[in-house]
């Protein structure tokens, strides 16, 4: 940290316990006083060369430094020389004067640089203290080039403390005659709100050019400091100066006054470089009253043969002032202007309202009325509103203005039970002045109760009949009813396909959570051709954001352009692509390819968690590449050790190779058991995951008799209102999906009658093993159903309910976390 602090570095150097004397000795001076020191460097660092004068007392010392290759931890610069031009940016053909102070004799090399070359370069004698070099500007410096100047003065000199060598740089603009598009508007000294007002736009060459035309609230720009665009500043911006400058003369010890000459301050020109009236927008006056926002777009257009165009426009109902910006072009020209515009009304209006309302919310509606000009007389204030609100009392209130003056009036509104957008208008109107002016503003009604998801399951033996309560009613317009009829136990998870179907974005492990299950829902419920399209979207997006997160060893990182490799993910990741590949999406073989090689090859080290080895031993059979001997490893050394997901694994790693004697030895040792736990890092897993990997591989060893608890268990969880994340909720469609496949090759047709107990009947018939079908809850408002199983085989009949209940009986619980709410006023 000291090298950031030259000064107390160097003031503290000999005392620090890390100086060390190289050599010291005696020195004897000539007759002109001078000595010469002879010292081999074997050692790099800052090194402090002091001589001392024993009779006179005067002791002087010099730093340098001794490093490889001859340089320096921090190298100084040279020592700087303000350049001055005669004029902010020139044209083709005129000249440039350089201006700078000098010393009065020396020499300065100036050149002019740009894109990487030197344009021009000249020798100098210097002969002032002031010092004008003249410049031939050319075209070749457009849009800008570089001026140095570098000044040399005699070693020795004993008539100024200046360095051997200083350094200037400045930039010169050159303008071509013709790129830039000269623009005038012509607008109205004023404008009223609700009123047309046109736009006159003229070159100021009078030739045709292509504009575009935005009028925005200058509040707005104010929020941004938004500036009006410059298409020439843009196309003619300022180049970088490619070359670099080097020399050595930093290193020649010359005289010396002390270090200060080669300490530079950089900045301080912020204050300075500050937008005018920055300061200003920062504090708003106490009277500052909110309006809704102007932007209008108009374009592009061209202007007639002679450069002049009109557009005609119309101000919403608004107070305040106006920016109207037009950017120009014409074959290779570019322009731009701005000017605002006032508008301006003798009488505003302005309602305050919350951003939402309730059902039945009850509340009083504050409206501000601005007389802007004197003798406005009796001025009518109303309100009226449409949708679920309703007006309680008056509708409308009658004000006087004799002066410019502002007054509020007060307008009571309740909520009704419905939910929706309310659309509230508050006006003004002035007689004297035939003049209104109204606001418009929507206004939610949203319900306070949250969404509810209930279920209902039974069995229904063949010709038998169930019955169902239909749950209490909901707010009207948010509640729906399901019944699902199928051969197996029903997977009820419409309540999650809002957050299951939805784009993959964030780390490695939340993007394959996204768009795994994504794989298996087509063949658990019947979607829409663009429901498919959009999870097919999805899937393929995923499969090529791989690539972003594999590293050159094939592994995948957690993270997008990430180091290192998170193994949970890599095979997390990796078995999505297999899974995906086997349903017919393309999988790239370079990407599949290197995880396979990665895989193997951290298979055979055996330095990772028994789940996290067993499941990728697991993976590399199902992709083909089986890894034997780290599977005869495992077995042979840590089955005792292995964790029941861990050995189901390891077992179906076996069976996918043949060695079904091996499997079933393991299996053995095996039982369904899983711990109760949650784990948000290293396999991220949980007990659903670990059961539905433990199925998915039950599956495979065709035990569909044992796999029956696990298939009731997952449905069961993903059926319920409990929360289970991504990766689990895949694991577990996954497996389910291809035991439901496995044991339903060829399903029963069903069929069924439903009865609704306000009189309606519908029928149910398919060939599918499930039949799903929508009640129209609103018909009649029935509190019960009878369904009647006409199909010759027993059945699952699952009656879901979704929706936002009208009152709130849902009892509180806790688990493990408490959570306490207080409002206060």
């Amino acid at each position: 940290w000291e090298y950031y602090d030259q000064s107390n570095f160097r003031r503290h150097y000999k005392s620090n316990q890390a100086t060390t004397v190289l050599e010291r000795g005696t020195i004897a001076t000539n007759a002109e006083g001078m000595a010469v020191i002879e010292h081999r460097l074997s050692e790099y660092g800052e090194i402090l060369l002091e001589v001392h004068d024993p009779q006179g007392g005067h002791t002087a010392g010099y730093f340098f430094s001794s490093f490889w290759w001859g340089d320096s931890p921090q190298s100084r610069t040279a020592d700087i020389v303000n350049l001055k031009l005669d004029q902010d940016a020139y044209l083709p053909g005129e000249t440039a004067l350089v201006t700078l102070n000098t010393p009065a004799q020396g020499r300065a090399l100036v050149t002019v640089e740009k894109d990487g070359k030197i344009l021009d370069q000249a020798w100098h004698e210097l002969k002032s203290n002031v010092s004008e070099f003249a410049l031939d500007v050319t075209e070749d410096y457009i849009p800008n080039a570089y001026v140095t100047v570098t000044v040399y003065q005699p070693f020795g000199r004993k008539d100024n403390d200046l360095p051997l060598r200083m350094y200037g740089i400045l930039p010169l603009y050159v303008k071509s005659e013709g790129t830039q598009l000269g623009l005038e508007l012509n607008l109205p000294d004023s404008i009223r709100p609700e009123e047309e007002f046109q736009v006159e736009i003229q070159t100021t060459n009078h030739q045709q050019a292509q504009f575009t035309l935005a009028v925005v609230d200058e509040g707005i720009l104010d929020i941004t400091r938004f500036k009006t665009p410059q298409p020439w500043q843009h196309f003619f911006a300022k180049q970088r100066l490619l070359t670099k400058t080097y020399d050595n003369f930093s290193d020649i010890i010359d005289l010396s006054f002390g270090y200060n000459h080669n300490l530079l301050s950089v900045g301080g020109d912020g204050e300075a470089a500050e937008p005018p009236g920055y300061r200003e927008l920062q504090a708003q006056s106490e009277d500052a009253m909110r309006f809704e926002p102007v932007s209008i777009f108009a374009g592009p257009y061209y202007t007639d043969e002679t450069g002049y165009a009109t557009i005609d426009l119309q101000v919403p109902n608004y107070i305040g002032s106006l920016r109207v910006m037009v950017v120009g072009a014409r074959e290779g020209s570019y322009g731009h202007q701005e000017q605002a515009i006032p508008v301006r009304s003798p009488l505003m209006v302005l309602p305050t309202l919350p951003r939402v309302l309730g059902r039945l919310d009850r509340i009083i509606v504050p409206v501000t009325v601005f007389a802007m000009e004197e003798d406005l007389g009796d001025v009518n204030v109303k309100i009226e509103v449409q949708g679920p609100v309703q007006i309680i009392g008056d509708d409308q209130i009658t004000l006087s203005f004799g002066t410019e003056d502002r007054k509020e009036v007060f307008f009571e509104l309740q909520a009704t039970e419905e939910i929706g957008v309310a659309d509230i208008a508050v006006s003004a109107f002035s007689a004297n002045y035939d003049y209104g002016n109204s606001s418009r503003v929507e206004l939610g009604v949203r319900p306070s109760n949250p969404y509810v998801y209930l279920s209902q399951e039974k069995v229904v033996d063949a010709g038998h009949a169930v019955g169902f309560d239909i749950p209490k009613q909901g707010v009207p317009g948010t509640d729906s009813l399901q019944l699902t009829i199928s051969s197996v136990r029903g997977l009820n998870i419409s309540h999650r396909l809002k957050w299951l179907i939805r784009y993959p974005y964030g780390c490695l492990e939340q993007i394959t959570s996204a768009v795994f299950p994504q794989i298996y829902l087509p063949e658990l419920y019947v979607f829409g051709p663009e429901e498919i399209a959009k999870m097919d979207q999805n899937i393929n997006g995923a499969i090529q954001a791989f690539s972003q997160y594999q590293l050159r060893n094939g592994g995948f990182a957690y993270w997008p352009n990430g180091t290192s490799v998170n193994q949970w993910a890599t095979n997390y990741a990796g078995h999505f692509l297999l899974e995906a590949g086997r349903k017919g999406y393309h999988v790239p073989q370079e990407l599949l390819a290197g995880w396979v090689n990665y895989q193997a090859q951290f298979a055979r080290q055996n330095q990772s968690g028994n789940l996290t080895q067993a499941y990728r031993l697991y993976l590399l059979a199902l992709a083909g590449y089986p890894e034997l001997s780290a599977m005869n490893y495992m077995r042979e050394n840590k089955l005792g050790d292995l964790g029941n997901p861990a050995k189901y694994l390891l077992a179906g790693a076996y069976e996918l190779l043949g060695y079904d004697t091996v499997c079933r030895e393991i299996l053995k040792e095996a039982n369904l058991d899983v711990p109760d736990y949650y784990e948000f890092g290293q396999t991220f897993g949980s007990t659903l995951r670990d059961r539905a990997l433990i199925l998915d591989v039950m599956v495979g060893l065709k035990e569909y008799g044992d796999g029956i608890e696990l298939y009731d268990y997952l449905a069961d969880e993903l059926s319920s209102n409990r929360w289970h994340s991504t990766q689990s909720t895949a694991y577990a469609l996954m497996a389910m999906t291809k035991y439901v496949a496995a044991i339903s090759a060829e399903p029963p047709p069903l069929s069924g009658r439903l009865g609704l107990s306000s009189g309606i009947t519908m029928d149910l018939k398919g060939n599918d093993g499930t039949l799903t079908l929508t009640v129209p809850i609103d018909a009649g408002r029935a509190s019960s159903m009878v369904f009647t199983n006409t199909s010759g085989v027993p059945v699952f009949a699952t009656l879901e309910w979704e929706g936002i209940p009208e009152r709130d009986d849902i009892e509180p619980e806790q688990h493990g976390l408490v959570l306490r709410s207080k409002f206060v006023n």
